[in-house]
């Protein structure tokens, strides 16, 4: 003879109050989940300010803008020899930042030494042709009326590839333009 198991007579509210039960700590922990992801959320927005003010707080913030000046003319003079840095060099550090930036605006003597080197040309470019052109602008207005000193670093072959008769006679028409502020130097 088989005897069926013997089942608890209050097994189906047991079970009944552990389904429930279950329920509850499954909507408690799903809360707990939302809070969570609410909260890493409120913590990734705080550190992307964190992140976006806190170079303010730099020690290169702290620096007067007078030495800033005495040290850009350094480099312009370290990187760039005595004759000072291409303008190309000198639009790369000025857009480090927008304090940079003004201060870089600021120095006319850094713009009036005009470097057009070779390795910065464009060689069947437009564009690139098109960026020097403006910077080469750039710096003779930056430059203001400080006297200009320009250094042309061309091999001779390149040098008759950018003379007027092949469309990139705009270099030359602005630079004669400001002749009269070219002073001359030795060498």
């Amino acid at each position: 003879m088989s005897r069926s198991p013997h089942i608890p007579h209050d097994a189906p509210l047991v079970l009944d109050s552990s389904i429930s039960l279950l329920e509850q700590y499954d909507a408690l922990i799903q809360q707990m989940r939302d809070r969570i992801d609410e909260l890493q959320a409120n913590r990734a927005r705080i550190q992307i300010k964190i992140n976006a003010y806190g170079s303010i707080q730099a020690p290169v913030r702290r620096i007067p803008a007078e030495l800033l000046c005495l040290i850009f003319q350094y480099f312009a003079q370290y990187e760039g020899g005595c004759d000072g840095l291409s303008v190309t060099g000198l639009l790369r550090v000025s857009a480090v930042c927008s304090i940079w930036r003004n201060i870089f605006i600021g120095l006319p003597r850094l713009w009036s030494n005009i470097i057009v080197d070779e390795k910065d040309w464009p060689r069947d470019n437009r564009k690139k042709g098109r960026r020097l052109l403006d910077a080469l602008r750039l710096s003779l207005e930056r430059s203001t009326a400080h006297p200009l000193t320009l250094t042309l670093s061309f091999p001779d072959i390149l040098l008759n590839e950018v003379m007027p008769n092949d469309g990139n006679g705009l270099l030359w028409i602005r630079l004669a333009d400001q002749a009269l502020r070219f002073h001359p130097t030795s060498g």
